[in-house]
């Protein structure tokens, strides 16, 4: 039990640094094509951060959907960096890690996913 707590503290924290870091983003593109999407992402980040620490009924469903966008764009991020570089983009696999690791907190208490989704 005390695993997956210290588990979430990080992944909270690790989603509140990237939101931080979609902010800078955004801040210093002024405008330029492509500034909304930092902008979007602080915005997911945060939310998320707020889910992983006390979730809510559909939470869980969400994230696994945010999960999988993350998989799909740092996966082929990584992917692509290895091909056309031959190196790895380890920020990419930290993205992947912490993603899993979200979602694994979310689902390793089957009774407190039951009640967040059911919840009335």
């Amino acid at each position: 039990m005390r695993v997956i707590k210290i588990v979430r503290n990080i992944v909270i924290a690790a989603l509140l640094a990237a939101a931080a870091y979609h902010l800078v983003q955004f801040a210093t593109m002024g405008g330029e094509p492509g500034s909304v999407r930092h902008l979007l992402f602080v915005a997911i980040d945060v939310f998320s951060a707020f889910g992983i620490r006390k979730p809510f009924q559909f939470f869980p469903i969400f994230f696994a959907a945010f999960t999988l966008q993350q998989y799909w764009s740092h996966g082929m991020e990584l992917i692509d960096t290895w091909s056309d570089e031959k190196r790895i983009d380890w920020v990419s696999v930290g993205v992947l890690v912490i993603m899993a690791c979200g979602l694994w907190t979310l689902l390793t208490h089957p009774k407190r996913l039951v009640h967040v989704l059911l919840k009335r």
